[in-house]
């Protein structure tokens, strides 16, 4: 079993995203969509603690290699 962000393509800076509506003619409205940066972090989060050892990351090209912590 593998993630949806298993070797995923890079994530885009910028997203569009709706900010409510806008009047679309007589009776109808129309979604109004704007752009922002996009706001997700880009880098692996499974990656800042491995001591779960997911072997659904078992392969992707995100993980790094962690170097194990002095006790």
């Amino acid at each position: 079993m593998n993630y949806g962000c298993f070797n995923r393509p890079p994530l885009r800076g910028i997203v569009q995203v709706q900010s409510g509506y806008k009047c679309g003619g007589s009776d109808s409205r129309m979604p109004h969509m704007v752009l922002i940066e996009n706001p997700m972090t880009k880098d692996c989060q499974y990656q800042k603690s491995d001591k779960y050892n997911d072997p659904g990351c078992m392969g992707c090209a995100h993980k790094e290699a962690i170097s194990p912590q002095p006790l």
